[in-house]
C-alpha cells in the first residue's frame, strides 16, 4: 500500500512538472495556425533542413494522440509512466506536446535516474534559440544540440525536425541519452501531417 501511495504521488508530481514545462493547458483537436507573421516565415538560424523552403498558408497541428504515438515504449530494463499528450500554449502560440517519463526497472520512481522525452509540434511557430552551451550535431539527419555535463550530472538533447517538430530528451548520463535517442522514429515524426 505504501508503494502505491508513493507511486501515485510521483505520478502526480511528474504530471504537474510536465504541465508547468508546457506553460499552459488544454486538450483538443488540431488548430490551423497562420504563417504570415515574421516569426513564422523565418527559419531559426541553424535549424534549416533541406526541402523546407515553402511556407504554406496555414499548418494544422497534429492531434495530441497522433504525436504521442511517437513517444517510444520503455526499452528492456526500464519502465514508464505512460504518454501524456495535450494541446498547450507556449509564448502565445498553440503547440501540441507529448511527454513520457522512464526509469530503471526495479527502482522506485522517487530514487530513479530517469529519462524524460518530450515531443513538440510547433506548427508554423518554431522557437528560435537552443541550449547556449550545447554542441551542434546531427541526429538521424536532423540538426541537433547536445549538452552533457558530467559534473552535474545531466545530459540533454534537442533535435529540430523540419522547422516544425522538436524532440527533447533529458536525463543524467550521456550513454542513456544516446540509448533513448535511438528509440525515436525521427523520419516518422517528420512525415506527420
Amino acid at each position: 500500500m505504501k508503494k502505491l501511495g508513493i507511486m501515485l504521488v510521483a505520478v502526480f508530481l511528474v504530471t504537474l512538472v510536465f504541465s508547468a514545462m508546457a506553460c499552459g493547458g488544454g486538450g483538443g483537436e488540431a488548430t490551423p495556425i497562420p504563417t504570415n507573421t515574421p516569426a513564422a516565415t523565418q527559419s531559426p538560424k541553424g535549424t534549416e533542413t533541406p526541402g523546407n523552403t515553402a511556407t504554406p498558408a496555414a499548418i494544422t497541428l497534429v492531434s495530441p494522440d497522433k504525436l504521442g504515438k511517437f513517444c517510444p515504449a520503455a526499452p528492456p530494463g526500464w519502465q514508464q509512466i505512460g504518454v501524456q499528450s495535450q494541446k498547450d500554449r507556449i509564448s502565445g502560440h498553440d503547440v501540441i506536446v507529448a511527454h513520457n517519463y522512464y526509469w530503471p526497472a526495479g527502482s522506485s520512481l522517487a530514487e530513479a535516474d530517469g529519462v524524460t522525452i518530450s515531443l513538440y509540434d510547433y506548427g508554423a511557430y518554431y522557437p528560435s534559440g537552443h541550449m547556449p552551451e550545447a554542441q551542434q550535431a546531427t541526429v538521424h539527419g536532423y540538426p541537433a544540440w547536445k549538452l552533457v555535463q558530467p559534473e552535474t550530472p545531466s545530459a540533454n538533447l534537442e533535435v529540430a525536425i523540419n522547422n516544425r517538430f522538436k524532440v527533447d530528451i533529458t536525463c543524467k548520463y550521456e550513454d542513456v541519452l544516446d540509448q533513448f535517442s535511438d528509440l525515436i522514429d525521427y523520419a516518422g515524426i517528420a512525415a506527420l501531417k
